[in-house]
């Protein structure tokens, strides 16, 4: 039995027999490639500093550890609100 492969899907969506199906893959795919593409990018421009959280159980002073918990959370707080 010598069959030919079934390379239909390269020339495109099949608009004669109305192919919903191969429309539907054809948008999925270009979602998928563009949700990778900007998490890529996103992962490329931006800064993440490695911030060690402090351990606030081990401070006993309050006003040192409300310090450092402030301290932990501006970067946070400065990214969300830009």
């Amino acid at each position: 039995m010598n069959r030919k492969p079934n390379l239909r899907w390269l020339r495109g969506v099949d608009w004669e027999k109305g192919s919903q199906r191969d429309l539907a893959v054809l948008i999925a795919g270009a979602c998928l490639a563009l949700i990778i593409a900007s998490i890529a990018l996103d992962s490329l421009l931006t800064e993440d500093e490695a911030r060690e959280m402090p351990d606030f159980a081990l401070i006993t002073d309050i006003s040192e550890r409300k310090s450092a918990f402030f301290e932990y959370m501006l970067p946070f707080v400065e990214e969300a609100n830009y």
